[in-house]
C-alpha cells in the first residue's frame, strides 16, 4: 500500500527542499530517486519533520508576527494553492481550538495539538491496512509527537519524554479554550 507522500519522506507537513538551507536530520536523496518527490525535503526520521514543522509555526510567531492559527496556516497554506478556510477549519477541529485566539506557538498545549492537526489534513487518516502495519491512528505515536516539540523548542530530547510510553487518544491533553486562556492568564499574572 502506497504511503502519501508526507508520510513516506518522513515530512509529514509537506515543507518544500531550500535551495542553500538544510533542515536539522534532512538528507538529500538522489532528486532522479524515483521513490523521492525532488520538490519536498526528506527527513531521516518523522521526528525530524515534525520538529521542522513546529520550528516554522515558532518562527512564523515570533519573528513574523503571526499569533492565531488562521494566521498561521494561511502562511503555510498560500491560498493561491490551497483551500485555507478548509485547512484552518480542520485543524482547528482537531486541535480543539478559535482558529482566531492568539497564542503563544512555544506552548506544547497548542503547538502539539495543531501539528497533529496539520498532519491529518496534509497527509489524511491512515487506511485500517496501515493502522495494521503499525502506524498510529493519526500517523505517529504521542511519544514522536513530544520528542519533536522537545527539539523544536529545547533542541534536545529530554530523558522523560525519551522514556514515556505512548498515550492513548482519549489521554492526549486536549486544549479547552476557555479553560486554557483563563490558565495562562492566571500564570501571566493578566
Amino acid at each position: 500500500m502506497t504511503l502519501p507522500r508526507g508520510i513516506r519522506n518522513r515530512n509529514p507537513g509537506n515543507l518544500e527542499r531550500a535551495k542553500g538551507f538544510e533542515w536539522y536530520g534532512e538528507i538529500r536523496p538522489d532528486v532522479k530517486d524515483p521513490r523521492f518527490d525532488a520538490r519536498f525535503a526528506v527527513f531521516e526520521d518523522a521526528k525530524y519533520g515534525l520538529r521542522a514543522m513546529m520550528k516554522n509555526l515558532i518562527t512564523y510567531n515570533q519573528r513574523r508576527g503571526v499569533k492565531t492559527l488562521r494566521e498561521a496556516i494561511t502562511r503555510w497554506a498560500p491560498p493561491h494553492e490551497n483551500d485555507v478556510s478548509s485547512y484552518v477549519n480542520s485543524v482547528a477541529r482537531h486541535a480543539d481550538i478559535n482558529p482566531d485566539d492568539e497564542w503563544d506557538f512555544t506552548q506544547r498545549i497548542f503547538l502539539v495539538p495543531v501539528v497533529r492537526g496539520m498532519v491529518m489534513h496534509e497527509n489524511g487518516f491512515p487506511k485500517q491496512q496501515q493502522i495494521e502495519e503499525g502506524a498510529d491512528q493519526y500517523w505517529y505515536s504521542v511519544n514522536v509527537y513530544d520528542q519533536a516539540y522537545e527539539l523544536a523548542v529545547n533542541g534536545r530530547i529530554t530523558s522523560h519524554t525519551m522514556n514515556s510510553l505512548p498515550l492513548k487518544k482519549a489521554e492526549l491533553p486536549t486544549p479547552r479554550l476557555t479553560f486554557w486562556q483563563k490558565l495562562i492568564k492566571l500564570f501571566k499574572g493578566e
